[in-house]
């Protein structure tokens, strides 16, 4: 006579220690994705439909203004408008200078700037909804045609 389990008992005790451990790695697999990967940012989704073109830049030296029409052809309101003027060293001479209202899809939107002297070398528009969306005015060899 010999002592011992049953074959089949065996197998069954086996396999439910091999599903017992498989669930204990499924949760913490699945909790260790859930805490170890950042959430999907909801601004970058956004910013996947947005961007915006400098249609038109002009300056007047007269009043020193920096006159500006922006175009969002894309889908998403962008809000959070600045601009920042570069000197003849190109570094940022003027920085953060907000625009009010929200940039709507499919319009053409007129900004101005004032009290920028004619020694500026470029400006560049971007949002803080989408800090990636960064537009340089139309021609960097002359920022924007001066009357």
């Amino acid at each position: 006579m010999s002592k011992g389990i049953d074959p089949i008992i065996a197998a069954v005790l086996l396999i439910a220690a091999t599903m017992s451990i498989a669930g204990i790695l499924a949760y913490w697999a699945s909790n260790f994705v859930r805490t170890a990967l950042p959430d999907q940012n909801s601004t970058e989704t956004s910013c996947q439909f947005a961007d915006f073109q400098i249609y038109q830049c002009n300056y007047n030296s007269t009043t020193q203004t920096i006159s500006l029409v922006l175009y969002n052809y894309r889908t998403v309101p962008l809000d959070g408008i600045t601009a920042t003027i570069f000197d003849v060293n190109n570094l940022p001479a003027w920085q953060n200078i907000s625009f009010t209202g929200t940039l709507q899809p499919s319009v053409f939107a007129p900004f101005s700037i004032t009290g920028i002297p004619s020694n500026f070398t470029k400006v560049v528009i971007t949002t803080s909804m989408c800090p990636v969306i960064s537009h340089a005015a139309p021609d960097t060899s002359v920022p924007c045609p001066r009357s």
